[in-house]
């Protein structure tokens, strides 16, 4: 689940009144886009596009992924793997690496 920062992406969803889902605005593999001109350019069926500001982050979201008591690294971006590492250690995750997951203990 993602929580952005933006008031905009933020009231949308609270007039919905449910989470919206949304992926980068690129092709896999390819930089993010940074502004409403390279989603046109990357997407170029997109129905829709909200221009705003360009975004603050200079890096793509870090993704991970929860099951059941394992959490492990889908994609580092803008928080390094290392401080969610630490973070899930002072909430009684053991940062020991199984073959790329860390398990709950």
């Amino acid at each position: 689940m993602r929580l952005s920062s933006h008031p905009v992406p933020r009231l949308l969803a609270q007039r919905y009144g449910r989470p919206l889902t949304g992926t980068s605005a690129n092709p896999a593999g390819h930089p993010p886009a940074r502004t409403a001109k390279e989603v046109k350019e990357n997407l170029p069926g997109v129905d829709l596009i909200l221009e705003g500001e360009p975004p603050r982050a200079l890096y793509p979201s870090t993704i991970v992924e929860v099951e059941e008591e394992e959490v492990s690294l889908l994609r580092e971006g803008e928080i390094p793997w290392e401080e969610i590492l630490k973070a899930l250690g002072e909430e009684g995750v053991l940062p020991r690496q199984t073959q790329g997951r860390h398990k709950k203990v």
